[in-house]
Parts: C-alpha cells; sequence; structure tokens
C-alpha cells in the first residue's frame, strides 16, 4: 500500500476536503485560513464503480435541505406516522463521484464528508498518514443503527450479568435498575415471533415501527395490533398477496427491510402539553483509551400538535414525531422558533415546575444512560488512530422524568432553521475543531491529548481513560463506576403543571 505524502503546497496551512456545503463549516473553515482542496474531473481509471447507498443509517438526512428551510414548502409525506420507509437509488459521492483521484490522497489534512464518502477512502489502496483525519470511525454503525444499537446493548447487559457485575442488577418487576436505557425492542423479521409473545402479554400496549437505516422520521409508524405486521411475519405465516401497510402488494418471494420495533413510551414528559426530545452531542476522539467529550448546549425538538394517547390520534404524526423535516410542514410550524428549545432553558424551566434537585437528577440520568451505550460498543468499534466523530444522541424523556435513549446519529444535521440553531450549530463545529486542531496546525493523530477547559469551549470530559485532568472532570461526569443514577420522580401535581403550562423563550412568543 502506497503511503500518502504530507500537506499540500500553501506553506503550513491545513489543506480540508468536504462534501458539506453547511454555513456552520465552510465558515469555520475559511475563518481558520484553511484551504480547501479541490477535486479534478472523474480519474482515467474505468473501473471504478458508482457508489452505493450505505445504509448504515444513523444519519440526520436533513442535511440534504437547504438551510433555514421555511414552512409552506411542498410536503415530502403523508401526515401520518403510518408508512413503509422506501428505499432510496444508489446515490453517488458528491465529492468522490468515482475512485479517489491519486493524486488526492496526500494533499489534505481533515476530511469532514458524509459516511459514504469516508467508507471510500477507507476503501482505497492508501494508508493515511500521521496528520490526516477522517470525521467517521470505521463501524460507527454497531452505535449509530437502530439494530445493531438495541443488540449491542442487549449484549453488555448478558456479559455484564454473567460477570455478576451490579450494574446489571435487577428490580423485583425484573427490569433493570440501571441499564434501563432503550425501551422493550426487537428486530424485524427475526424476532417477530418473540415479539408477538411479548405483545400477548399486553395486548393494549402500543410499538413503534422503524427502518434499521432510516432518518428524518421516514417510515416511521405506530402499531396496537399484530395484523399489522404480516410483512415481517415469518414466510410460513404469510399468504400470497397479504398486504403491507399502506396496500401495497407482499409475497413471500419478497424480502422485507429489517425494522425495529420498540414499546411506544406512552406517557411522554410533556411541556405546554406537547411531546419533545432533546438533541445532545457527544464527540469522540478514541474508544480505546475512550475518550468521549459532551456538549452543554443542545435543543429540545417539539411536537406541533398537543399530545394525546387517543387511538384515534395514533397516525398523526405532528403529534408523536418530533423531527423537524416532518413538523416544518404542519400548519402550527412557528418558522420563527423552529419548534426548538434551548436544553439549558428546558432544565431551568423544569427546576422551576418539579425543583432543581429533580431537575438535576434527570439531568445526570441522562449522561449515565449516554455512558452505558457507549460502554455497549466500546470493545466493537475499530478504533482508528485517524478518526474522530461527532455523534447527536437523541433523548426522550418520560412522565417520570426517566431518559429513554431513542437513537444516535453519525452525522447529525447541521441544517440551521433559526438564528439561534445557526450559532448554536456554528459554535459547536468551532469546539470541536479546537478540541481536534487546538494549534490550528496539522497535529499528530496518533496523539491522543486532554485539551484545556479553553481549548473545549462549551464542551466537558464525558469518559477519560487516558490522562485524568482534575479541573475538568466532576464527579457526576466521571465514570459510569463512580455513582449509579436513580431516575429522578415527581409528584402528580408538579406533572399536571408541567402538561398544562406554556413555556417561553427570551425574545419570543408561545410555541404556537
Amino acid at each position: 500500500m502506497a503511503a500518502a505524502t504530507t500537506s499540500g503546497s500553501s506553506g503550513n496551512a491545513i489543506h480540508f476536503l468536504s462534501d458539506f456545503s453547511k454555513t456552520c463549516l465552510v465558515e469555520n473553515f475559511e475563518a481558520r485560513g484553511w484551504v480547501k482542496v479541490d477535486v479534478p474531473p472523474n480519474s482515467d481509471d474505468d473501473d471504478a464503480d458508482n457508489y452505493s447507498d450505505y445504509t448504515d443509517s444513523g444519519c440526520d438526512v436533513d442535511d440534504a435541505e437547504p438551510e433555514h428551510a421555511g414552512h409552506g414548502s411542498a410536503p415530502t409525506t403523508n401526515n401520518n406516522a403510518h408508512g413503509r420507509h422506501q428505499p432510496q437509488p444508489p446515490q453517488q459521492s458528491p465529492l468522490l463521484p468515482r475512485e479517489i483521484p491519486r493524486q488526492l490522497m496526500g494533499n489534505w489534512n481533515f476530511l469532514w464528508a458524509n459516511k459514504d464518502t469516508v467508507r471510500l477512502v477507507r476503501e482505497s489502496n492508501f494508508r493515511l498518514n500521521e496528520v490526516q483525519m477522517i470525521n467517521h470511525f470505521p463501524n460507527h454503525y454497531e452505535l449509530t443503527r437502530k439494530d445493531t444499537l438495541m443488540k449491542n446493548i442487549k449484549r453488555y447487559r448478558r456479559d455484564l450479568e454473567k460477570e455478576g457485575n451490579p450494574l446489571a442488577a435487577r428490580g423485583p418487576d425484573g427490569s433493570y435498575l440501571y441499564l434501563d436505557i432503550i425501551p422493550t425492542s426487537f428486530v424485524l423479521p427475526s424476532e417477530y415471533s418473540i415479539w408477538l409473545e411479548e405483545f400477548k402479554k399486553n395486548p393494549k400496549q402500543v410499538w413503534i415501527v422503524k427502518p434499521a437505516a432510516g432518518a428524518r422520521g421516514n417510515g416511521i409508524f405506530l402499531i396496537n395490533n399484530p395484523k399489522d405486521l404480516r410483512a415481517w411475519a415469518p414466510p410460513s405465516k404469510m399468504k400470497t398477496g397479504q398486504s403491507l401497510l399502506p396496500n401495497v402488494p407482499q409475497t413471500p418471494a419478497e424480502k422485507p427491510e429489517s425494522m425495529v420495533i420498540c414499546r411506544y413510551i406512552d406517557n411522554p414528559l410533556l411541556i405546554g402539553g406537547r411531546k419533545f426530545d432533546l438533541r445532545l452531542y457527544v464527540l469522540v476522539r478514541s474508544w480505546r483509551p475512550l475518550l468521549a467529550f459532551m456538549y452543554k448546549e443542545g435543543f429540545a425538538r417539539f411536537c406541533t400538535e398537543r399530545y394525546s394517547s387517543e387511538m384515534s390520534n395514533m397516525y398523526n404524526s405532528y403529534m408523536h414525531l418530533t423531527n423537524v423535516s416532518k413538523q416544518k410542514h404542519s400548519k402550527n410550524y412557528n418558522a420563527v422558533h423552529g419548534g426548538k428549545w434551548n436544553v439549558k432553558n428546558v432544565f431551568l424551566y423544569l427546576a422551576s415546575a418539579v425543583g432543581k434537585q429533580a431537575a438535576q437528577k434527570c439531568r445526570d440520568a441522562i449522561r449515565q444512560t449516554i455512558i452505558y451505550s457507549m460502554r455497549a460498543v466500546q470493545n466493537i468499534i475499530v478504533q482508528d488512530k485517524h478518526s474522530f466523530e461527532l455523534y447527536g444522541y437523541d433523548i426522550l424523556i418520560d412522565g417520570n422524568l426517566k431518559p429513554w435513549l431513542i437513537e444516535v446519529n453519525a452525522s447529525p444535521s447541521l441544517t440551521s432553521t433559526t438564528t439561534h440553531d445557526l450559532r448554536l450549530k456554528c459554535k459547536l463545529i468551532h469546539d470541536v475543531l479546537n478540541i481536534m486542531l487546538p494549534n490550528n496546525a496539522a497535529t499528530d493523530a496518533t496523539l491522543v491529548n486532554i485539551p484545556t477547559k479553553e481549548q473545549m469551549g462549551e464542551f466537558f470530559v464525558l469518559l477519560n481513560e487516558v490522562t485524568a485532568r482534575p479541573d475538568t472532570t466532576t464527579a457526576a461526569e466521571k465514570d459510569h463506576s463512580s455513582a449509579h443514577v436513580r431516575p429522578a420522580s415527581f409528584t402528580a401535581e408538579a406533572a399536571n403543571r408541567l402538561h398544562n403550562s406554556q413555556p417561553r423563550e427570551r425574545g419570543t412568543r408561545h410555541w404556537r
């Protein structure tokens, strides 16, 4: 394998490659004086195949939408959460339309690209040099695909139980005391029969079905009847011509895509009567040893319609799905605030409603949930010294202030829908670059160092197996062995206050 050379010809400036045109990325690169490497036309190699769609999921594909996308654009999906994910045709990498031009392999230091482009780089016959960095780990999908995430967490719990680890302790009802971080889940079609037995235990339970490799809320629907899952039943239980919702012909010869079915959290914490989830950011510099940083900022994504658990509302995506790509098509969507609320304001609001102690316990439990998910895949994800990754964690809080991990995104959306959103994401990328390249110079990727507080900006050390820096890690942010946080609880009176109250953002009106 041919080794890549060092950086390009423009002095000591960092040379970067990116197939994203997002403002928060481009402005950060340009402000640092980085030099963009231009990609020439397709190479002369005729045996280079077009790029195939890499179905590892974990991506907010709304990055493909225009920035500040406002209300009023034509909807791309039906107004319900009940539909099958439509597979997309194979896509070509916008940055590298064919095989990587060989003359470019040594002319860049920093690659921020989509997962398909990164995969193409890794599958090339070139060995990256010590000053080249890439924004994805080789098999990040162990954390970012819904089915593999679920399987890895289940395996992690079983392994700890076999070891007799107290982290895997169970309560009187059989549920995990500390590792109950994902709703009861199964993979279809392989675990259809197991799910069916679970369904029979509580026939009134609502379940949510998601494509294992889906994004932007596409293909998600709710069910409360096994008949709605005929397409994922074993072939012996199907008859030719049976229908797949919504009325798509299905035969035993067709192979249904992999789906994940989860117990639907039907008692979500509501603010102003609306369901929401949290988007939080975690930067991983290394998996072994594990070095991860969590961002202090983030935001809540609100539904545009007040929540109801009535069966008649089961297919209303504006009530159940928090994805902005869905909610922006609602007649109630407010383009001023984009249906988002700063995560700091969320917890200030919770503190005023349920008390500071309960709000802080909830926040600590969220951090523990993230830590457990990372521990579950730490020994599976390939450690590559050239890689780092910014993950977008989606967390749902239920009515008992218990956090649930919904999914992890390997390419969290950098599309900005509001001015505040743009500022947050620009600052996020600024802090990521400060950690990865603290002196704005090509850095030896083999060295994993702890940045200073100034370099971390709004990040803090979440997990550190490299070298401890006493002034950057608090007790609540240390390894999961330090404390086991139980979900906080609060009174029915406090819950009613949250359900019926209306949050306000400084300088904006009510959510509606």
